[in-house]
C-alpha cells in the first residue's frame, strides 16, 4: 500500500502555483489511532488512574481537536515536500482548502503559494537617470541655525486669560470636515500648531490669521484650499476643507541666542565662525547623503519603469510589515506581529513597499545575470569610505563591529548591494541637476 502524499503542481501565473495533495487514509487513519493513543496516556480523568483511560472514549470525547491535529501536521508535511520536490521558493500561502472527509477515501488538500519572482532582467545597461544634487549656499547655512536655535525653544504657558499671539504655539482640539466626505470629519485632540518660525511649516496662512488673540476656550471656524504637496495633513493635500477649532492652551515660544556657550557645548567652539564652518560641513555630508540615496532611487525607479513582471502582494505584504518594525509601529520580539494582517496598511505603505520589493528583486536577479560577487577588497574599501565619511575614530573596532556575529551577514548583503548600484550606474547616463538643499 502506497503510503506517501501524492502531490500535483500547477501554473497559476508567473509567481502563482496551485498545489493538489492527496494524503492515503491509511496514512491519516495510522496519524490518527497514535494522537489517540497519546491522548490517553496523557488525559486525566475522573475515575480513571493516569494513563489508563479507554481510547475509545478519548476518540469519542476529543473527535473534532485531535483530527483537526493531525490534519494540519500533515498537511505541513505535505507542502514541505511539495516545496522541496518541486523547488519551490514559497513567501506565502495565498489560500488552502482541505476537502471534507468522504468515508474511507483518500483525503484531498488543495493550496495556492505564492512564489518568488525569479524575471530575466533584460533592460538594465544604458539608461538615463535624471536626479537632483542638492548644493549649499550660505543661506542655508543661516536657514540651518534658525531651525537648529529654533528646536531648543522653550514653550512658556501664557498667563490666564492671555490672548495669542503671532508666533506662540496653540494647543487645539480640530475637526476638519472635506469637501468629498461631509460626514466623516477628521478629528485630533490636543494639537500642538505653531503659527510662526519654521517648526511652523505649512500650516496655513488663514489658522494662522484666525487663531492670533483668540484664548482657550474660544472656537474658531476657517475655511482652507490647501495647496498640492502639503505636508502638515498629507490627505488633506489639494483638497478645501473647514476646520473648526477649539483654544485649549496657549504658549509663548522664547527662542535662545546663538551665544558662546551655546556653540562650545554643541559644536565645541566659542566663535560664530568656526560655528557656521561646521555647521556647513555637516550640511554638505548631508547633501552628499540625499544625492546618494536620491541617485539610487531614481535608477531603481527605472529600472522598474524598463523591466516589467509579476509581484505577489503577499510578498509586499511582508515588506509592509517590515517598514511597521522600521517605524516602531510593530515590535520584532513580539510573535503575534508576524501574523497579524497588514492589508489595512496597503493603501498608506503598500506603493513603498512594492517599490523595496521590486528593487531587490532587480538587484538580485542582476548580480546573478552578471556574475557579480565582493572580495576582501571590496570590503576593506567599504570600511575606509565610511570611517572616512563618518568620522570613525577606531577603525579598527569598527571593522570588527561589522564583521561580528549576526553583523556579519548584513554588512556582506550592504558591500554587495553597493557593487551591484555602482555597476549599474557605470553603464548608464546620470544627468545632474543643481538645487538648493532644504532644511
Amino acid at each position: 500500500m502506497n503510503m506517501d502524499f501524492r502531490i500535483s503542481i500547477e501554473d497559476k501565473g508567473e509567481v502563482y502555483r496551485g498545489i493538489t495533495i492527496q494524503i492515503p487514509r491509511a496514512m491519516y487513519d495510522d496519524r490518527l489511532k497514535n494522537a489517540v493513543m497519546k491522548a490517553s496516556r496523557q488525559v486525566k480523568m475522573k475515575g480513571f488512574r493516569p494513563g489508563r483511560v479507554p481510547p475509545t472514549m478519548i476518540a469519542k470525547m476529543y473527535a473534532p481537536e485531535l483530527k483537526a491535529e493531525v490534519m494540519d501536521e500533515l498537511v505541513q508535511q505535505a507542502l514541505e515536500k511539495a516545496y522541496e520536490d518541486h523547488k519551490l521558493s514559497v513567501v506565502g500561502i495565498s489560500s488552502l482548502e482541505v476537502e471534507p472527509e468522504k468515508g474511507d477515501s483518500d483525503l484531498e488538500v488543495k493550496a495556492q503559494v505564492a512564489i518568488f519572482p525569479e524575471p530575466e532582467i533584460k533592460k538594465f545597461k544604458g539608461l538615463t537617470v535624471d536626479v537632483d544634487q542638492p548644493e549649499i549656499n550660505d543661506e542655508v547655512v543661516d536657514q540651518s541655525i534658525v531651525s537648529f536655535l529654533e528646536s531648543r525653544a522653550k514653550f512658556e504657558p501664557r498667563a490666564e486669560g492671555e490672548a495669542v499671539q503671532a508666533n506662540d504655539g496653540v494647543v487645539v482640539d480640530r475637526e476638519v470636515t472635506t469637501e468629498d466626505a461631509p460626514d466623516a470629519p477628521m478629528k485630533k485632540e490636543n494639537e500642538l500648531m505653531v503659527l510662526g518660525g519654521k517648526r511652523a511649516g505649512d500650516l496655513p496662512q488663514e489658522i494662522r490669521k484666525a487663531l492670533v488673540g483668540k484664548k482657550p476656550g474660544d472656537e474658531v471656524t476657517v475655511k482652507v484650499k490647501h495647496p498640492e504637496g502639503y505636508k502638515q495633513v498629507p490627505e488633506l493635500a489639494g483638497k478645501s476643507a473647514e476646520y473648526k477649532l477649539t483654544v485649549k492652551n496657549v504658549y509663548a515660544i522664547s527662542v535662545p541666542e546663538l551665544n558662546e556657550k551655546l556653540m562650545e557645548e554643541v559644536a565645541k567652539v566659542d566663535n560664530e565662525i568656526e560655528f557656521k564652518t561646521k555647521v556647513k560641513e555637516d550640511l554638505i555630508a548631508e547633501a552628499e547623503r540625499r544625492y546618494e540615496v536620491g541617485l539610487e532611487e531614481k535608477l531603481f525607479e527605472r529600472l522598474i519603469a524598463e523591466n516589467s513582471f509579476e509581484v505577489p502582494q503577499e510578498l509586499v505584504d511582508h515588506e509592509i510589515r517590515n517598514l511597521l518594525f522600521e517605524m516602531g509601529m510593530l515590535k520584532r520580539e513580539d510573535k503575534r506581529a508576524y501574523q497579524m494582517d497588514v492589508s489595512r496598511f496597503r493603501e498608506r505603505l503598500g506603493q513603498r513597499a512594492e517599490f523595496r520589493v521590486r528593487s531587490g528583486i532587480i538587484l538580485g536577479r542582476v548580480r546573478e545575470q552578471e556574475n557579480i560577487s565582493v572580495d576582501d577588497s571590496d570590503r576593506e574599501a567599504w570600511i575606509t569610505k565610511t570611517v572616512e565619511r563618518d568620522k570613525i575614530e577606531d577603525r579598527e573596532g569598527f571593522s570588527q563591529a561589522v564583521r561580528a556575529g549576526d553583523r556579519e551577514r548584513w554588512f556582506e548583503d550592504v558591500v554587495l548591494r553597493e557593487k551591484v548600484v555602482k555597476t549599474l550606474l557605470e553603464s548608464s547616463t546620470v544627468n545632474v541637476k543643481k538645487t538648493v538643499l532644504e532644511v
